[in-house]
């Protein structure tokens, strides 16, 4: 099963932070609390710590890129397995395949006004080729 790395809330009035470097590398073994990555906001530099034991599978964003709060940044999995996330199922990437799909990214926007369509748009399009599947959550 993975484990989902998260970049922690730095501050009421933060909502992106940089991620400043990797400290655990692809394929490394982790302990519960080691540090996994360094970030850095306006406000705070910290250290993320790995949530659970495990290996670390490879980075979801390089270093320098810019993210939001609460967004998985690299996946740690259990027991030594080297897999990364949970795969999807089989007719599942058979189906993407067949649409040309060759991406698929979540972008996760939360109470946010006023609407940052451009920041949004350019987000997406740093994925040409991946499936853009919008979701509103209700209060």
């Amino acid at each position: 099963m993975a484990i989902e790395v998260v970049i922690p809330t730095v501050g009421e009035s933060v909502a992106t932070v940089f991620i400043a470097r990797w400290i655990a590398k692809e394929g490394d073994t982790i302990a519960a609390g080691q540090p996994v990555l360094e970030i850095d906001s306006d406000k705070a530099s910290m250290e993320v710590p790995a949530p659970a034991g495990g290996v670390m599978s490879k980075p979801l964003f390089e270093a320098g890129a810019e993210v939001a709060i609460g967004a998985v940044v690299a996946y740690l999995t259990e027991g030594g397995a080297a897999a990364a996330a949970a795969p999807a199922s089989a007719p599942e990437v058979a189906e993407r395949r067949k649409r040309g799909v060759t991406d698929v990214a979540l972008v996760r926007v939360e109470e946010l006004y006023p609407y940052p369509r451009a920041a949004i748009q350019a987000e997406v399009d740093r994925y040409p080729d991946a499936e853009v599947v919008w979701c509103q959550e209700e209060p």
